[in-house]
Formats: structure tokens, sequence, C-alpha cells
């Protein structure tokens, strides 16, 4: 009778986890660029062709609580033709409270600030001669991908905030 029991306690606990499993809501997103580079200038060490490439994947699961609690979990990929690796990899409680991020990620200034690389459609990877091209004009934001611990005020008018911390 005891075995029974445990069989079958083992079994509701197996539909229990499944079950709970399925309501997650599962998100996997990628993408990939390639890129050929060909440069002539004044500067004969700079002339020249290169190609590059850049790939990332995203898996993100999404699951609320019976108290409203929304709990996440994200972690990004990312493959530049040389190197392969976890990118970022963090966890989110949000509410009505806000959202806190904990973990490897990008800090709050990441989500806010407006950049000069924002405004094209392209990111550039190469150096520019210019003081006035290629220069970070973003909010300070910390040490991208950084292990920290991040705020975000909840949306209060059209108006929010947030705030990351590091050691």
């Amino acid at each position: 009778m005891r075995k029974l029991l445990l069989n079958s306690t083992a079994l509701a606990t197996a539909l229990a986890i499944t079950s709970n499993a399925a309501i997650a809501d599962i998100s996997i997103s990628a993408d990939s660029s390639w890129t050929y580079l060909s440069r002539s200038s004044q500067v004969t060490a700079n002339d020249g062709t290169s190609f590059g490439t850049d790939s990332e994947i995203k898996f993100s699961f999404t699951n609320q609580t019976d108290s409203g609690l929304i709990i996440g979990y994200d972690v990004e990929m990312f493959s530049d033709g040389a190197d392969s690796a976890i990118d970022e990899s963090s966890m989110s409680i949000s509410g009505g409270f806000g959202k806190v991020v904990l973990g490897q990620n990008d800090g709050v200034g990441d989500n806010f600030g407006i950049a000069e690389m924002d405004l094209i459609a392209e990111e550039s990877n190469s150096n520019a001669l210019s003081t006035s091209i290629n220069t970070n004009s973003d909010i300070v934001n910390l040490a991208s991908n950084t292990t920290q611990i991040a705020y975000f005020l909840p949306a209060m008018g059209g108006f929010t905030a947030g705030a990351s911390f590091a050691d």
C-alpha cells in the first residue's frame, strides 16, 4: 500500500510540474548580420577589406504567479565568428511596484538613453577620425553585461525611471 501511495504521489507531482510549465510563456528570437568592409584611405595601414559576422539568439521565459507577480528569465547567447558565449543572463520580477532585474545584464541606461547609434539603422564598427562621430552621447551607463541589480519604476503618466547598481 505504501509503495502505491508513493507512486501515485510522484505521478501527481509530475503532472503538477508539467501543468505549471505549460503555462509559462517561452519566446525564442534571433538575429544575424554579415559585413564586408572595404576601406581606402590616406593611411595605407588602414586600407584593405574584411568580412565579419555577428549572431545572437535569445531565450525568454515568463510566468505569472497566483499573486499576480510576473517572473521572467532571459538568456542571450552570441557568436561573432571567432567567439561564442552567453552574453546576458538575468531574472526579473515585476508587478505594481515596478520591475527588479537581477543578474548579468545591461544597466538601465540601455533602456532610456538615446545615443547617436540609435538614430541610424545600423551600428558602425569602424573608428572615425572626427570626435563628433562614434562618440557615446548616452546617459551614464554601467559597464555592459555586468552582474547587477536594476530597478525600474512603474510608468506614471508616461514617465518612468530606473537605477542600476553593480560592484
